[in-house]
């Protein structure tokens, strides 16, 4: 299922803000586990590509986001800390926290540093 929900994320993530902020909570479940280190760099690559703003437009966006960090910082550090491309990922997320402001990035930042 990983390709379907690639294509899935290629296709919405960067038009829908509601999308991003569902999958980031999907990807803190347990169902999405398997999927959290791809998702990462899923989202990572859509906060590349999309277009600077300095907020988003929908309240939860940056919780889900900083939820779906600290998931992965909790549950999966050793992967986190082998996966390079992941790692890049979670700073990039985390970089794009900070500069939105969003209470709690600079702790999960602070966190993400642990792991090298």
């Amino acid at each position: 299922m990983k390709e379907v929900y690639e294509r899935w994320a290629s296709t919405h993530l960067t038009r829908d803000e509601e999308c991003v902020t569902r999958f980031s909570y999907f990807l803190t479940t347990e169902f999405g586990a398997p999927l959290r280190l791809d998702g990462l760099r899923w989202i990572a690559a859509m906060l590349k590509a999309k277009t600077r703003s300095d907020h988003w437009y929908r309240e939860g966006t940056g919780d889900a986001l900083v939820e779906l960090v600290a998931a992965a910082l909790s549950s999966d550090a050793q992967a986190l800390s082998k996966d390079a491309d992941a790692r890049k990922a979670i700073i990039e997320i985390a970089a794009a926290l900070v500069a939105k402001n969003v209470p709690a990035a600079l702790t999960q930042q602070e966190r993400i540093k642990l792991l090298r």
